[in-house]
């Protein structure tokens, strides 16, 4: 499974493949002096891999200009232009300055495969650099300064679309805690990746509100049900994270558990119990026994009932439960469980 722009596998490997580096400066390199002007720039080019990765060119120029084009797996494709305050469009290009961007090799990259390619590209005064950092194998600060130029640009919703309707999926959600989106907290990525331990220190150590929101409006323990952890949502949820706090979209964790495309009624049980609102609907009007139907999921429509879903419940488009196994069943290759979901949802 790919976990962003690079593989889960890929990423426990990194540190036992040495970096390969080639076109390295034979000296300390400052880079070109004095202020940085309207007309300098910094930009980021990510790749195509095999798989999903977004491929897109971001650029900042010294102005505030933000320049986008979008190339494949993104939500805007072709080019788009947006604008930042200047003056943190010089701060970042300063900071890469300052931390020896011009220093850098000019490639660096691992023995992986199938993997992106980031190139991050300075230019002030006239002169440029250009780094290539494939696999991750460049300093970890060159994959900081790739993730700033992304928060700052705020390229998230080119790659995905308004934040606002943005729905609760667990593939997106997994590759958020790689690629920079504005909002996301330490605690957010903790929950994610299922570290428990780390969930646990960060509560203690009072980490800012556990119900913050990222620009989605979604929180740790939407990130911990999207995540298929249940040690990690029962931490948050004994923490007194909010089980019915609401995204952008009008969705719970409920629905970030429910969407994995696995049986998670185990994850549903601990959230219905948590008081979670087995009936509650999106912006779309759409519920959780709804989108288990969807999915085909005998065991989660099965849970969700006993605890209470409606069956009766409307979409805005007047769709039912009934009406969403229709649209499942079409992309099942189990018959048997279309015939026993149809059983469950049918009314008696």
């Amino acid at each position: 499974m790919r976990i962003g722009a690079v593989s889960f596998a890929a990423i426990v490997m990194l540190g036992c493949r040495p970096a390969i580096r080639s076109n390295c400066p034979a000296a300390m390199i400052v880079g070109p002096s004095g202020p940085i002007g309207d007309g300098d720039s910094i930009s980021l080019k990510r790749t195509l891999c095999f798989g999903s990765c977004p491929a897109y060119a971001v650029g900042i120029q010294g102005n505030g200009t933000v320049n986008w084009e979008g190339e494949g797996y993104v939500a805007i494709q072709g080019k788009a232009v947006s604008h930042v305050d200047p003056a943190k469009a010089k701060g970042l290009i300063e900071s890469a300055r300052e931390d020896g961007f011009w220093s850098l090799c000019g490639e660096y990259s691992r023995s992986e495969t199938d993997d992106p390619d980031y190139f991050t590209t300075v230019r002030i005064h006239g002169e440029s650099k250009t780094v290539s950092n494939y696999a991750n194998a460049a300093p970890a600060w060159v994959g900081d300064l790739e993730n700033r130029i992304d928060l700052l640009a705020d390229t998230h919703r080119w790659r995905h679309g308004d934040p606002a309707g943005e729905l609760l999926d667990p593939r997106v959600m997994s590759s958020e805690i790689y690629l920079a989106k504005p909002g996301v907290t330490g605690l957010m990525r903790a929950a994610a990746r299922n570290q428990s331990l780390e969930v646990r220190w960060l509560i203690m150590a009072g980490a800012g509100p556990i119900d913050a929101e990222d620009s989605s409006g979604w929180t740790a323990l939407m990130y911990a049900a999207g995540g298929g952890s249940m040690e990690t949502s029962s931490i948050l949820l004994a923490a007194h994270a909010d089980v019915n706090h609401r995204s952008k979209a009008r969705q719970t964790a409920l629905f970030a558990a429910v969407s994995r495309w696995e049986d998670e009624s185990a994850m549903l049980k601990l959230l219905v119990k948590a008081g979670a609102d087995v009936n509650a609907q999106d912006r779309q009007g759409e519920s959780v026994l709804m989108i288990a139907a969807r999915s085909v999921s005998v065991p989660e429509i099965a849970a969700l009932i006993g605890m209470g879903a409606d069956k009766r419940l409307k979409n805005r488009d007047g769709k039912g439960a009934l009406d969403f196994l229709e649209i499942g069943k079409q992309m099942t290759d189990q018959p048997d469980d279309s015939v026993k979901a149809r059983a469950l949802l049918a009314d008696r």
